[in-house]
């Protein structure tokens, strides 16, 4: 199968203007949230490089499977335009963000990820049996009826599932966030699901199903997948429980340093007022850390509208420095340690 270098090149140009918009933008771009020159690179520049890769490389997978042959322009055309789409939705994310433009972010989130489900649930049952594309299982590969049914399925559960998401985001908060996870699962699992129950009915009826054999190029595929997904868990793993804060007392300023994330330095001479709080909702992540053990970065509460945190993911309870720009609110891993933080805060601040 030929690759249409056309669309190609459009599709990948698509997905590196929003970065040659940032860097022509770069001196204008706001840096909240902690964020330094190498994180506002993170953020501006490697998501984009990040995408193009996965872009080409999805192609050259897609177009490297005999059987797609067989596949509709349809869906051969989703292949060049999905990558595209999903950068047109993370910039337009990024830019709410780093201008902390008045928008409910995690609404407008969800909205945007339900319409994707949505979208690829109508492409669905056109795929056509193949290695590369739809729901890849032993069942669904084993038998071409199978694959029919289970996309069928799929597609209609997708689509019922992003509209269920999309709606949920006009939902408060909490009951939002509480549906939005059982629905994910729901979408991952349940193809998977039908397609074992589905084979299951075919041995009943007297189906005898035959291996598949996979091609030298594809065993290589799955075995490097296998050891990159195996990498990736266990850094997620890593990144997602340890972690510290570090918070240093200069003689003019204070340095606040976090596990995996930028420094954050402050004047003692810019902050206007500091707080101590025993209770404070995090909100939405906007930019930044987020794991089972750490905060920091740019967040969105109903209490602050955009701020700056630094802290750890059980401690609820913080101190909000007031700046001229910013809301920073900092804590410890306990109330005791946070309480430290405010006193020796306020001392410094008293006798500058």
């Amino acid at each position: 199968m030929k690759v249409d270098k056309k669309k190609m090149t459009i599709s990948s140009l698509i997905i590196v203007l929003p970065m040659m918009f940032n860097l022509i933008l770069w001196n204008r771009i706001p840096q909240h949230g902690g964020m330094t020159l190498s994180g506002k690179i993170w953020f501006c520049v490697i998501p984009y490089l990040i995408l193009l890769l996965l872009h080409w490389f999805g192609i050259w997978v897609t177009f490297r499977d005999q059987r797609n042959e067989r596949q509709t322009k349809k869906v051969l055309n989703f292949v060049y335009w999905i990558g595209p789409w999903i950068t047109i939705i993370s910039s337009c994310i990024s830019y709410i963000a780093l201008f902390r433009l008045e928008f409910n972010l995690y609404m407008v989130l969800e909205i945007l990820f339900g319409l994707m489900f949505v979208f690829i649930g109508n492409y669905l049952p056109k795929y056509r049996q193949n290695q590369t594309l739809g729901v890849k299982v032993k069942w669904t590969l084993q038998s071409e009826d199978n694959w029919n049914k289970t996309h069928r399925f799929s597609g209609k559960l997708w689509t019922v599932g992003g509209i269920l998401i999309a709606v949920g985001a006009c939902l408060p908060f909490k009951i939002g966030s509480i549906l939005f996870v059982p629905i994910i699962l729901i979408l991952a699992f349940g193809p998977i699901l039908y397609s074992y129950l589905y084979s299951k009915k075919e041995r009943r009826n007297g189906k005898i199903f035959t291996k598949v054999e996979k091609s030298a190029m594809e065993r290589k595929l799955e075995k490097a997948t296998g050891i990159f997904v195996t990498i990736v868990v266990i850094v997620v793993g890593v990144f997602l429980f340890t972690g510290k804060i570090h918070v240093q007392y200069g003689e003019e300023k204070i340095t606040v340093k976090a596990s995996y994330f930028t420094d954050m330095t402050l004047d003692y001479s810019k902050i206007e007022s500091v707080e101590y709080k025993d209770e404070i909702d995090p909100g939405n992540r906007i930019w930044g850390l987020g794991s089972f053990r750490l905060l920091a970065g740019s967040f969105q509460n109903d209490e602050f509208g955009y701020y700056t945190r630094y802290s750890y993911y059980k401690c609820k309870a913080g101190v909000v420095i007031q700046t001229k720009e910013d809301k920073i609110v900092l804590s410890g891993k306990d109330e005791k340690s946070t309480k430290e933080i405010y006193e020796e805060l306020k001392k410094r601040i008293e006798d500058q």
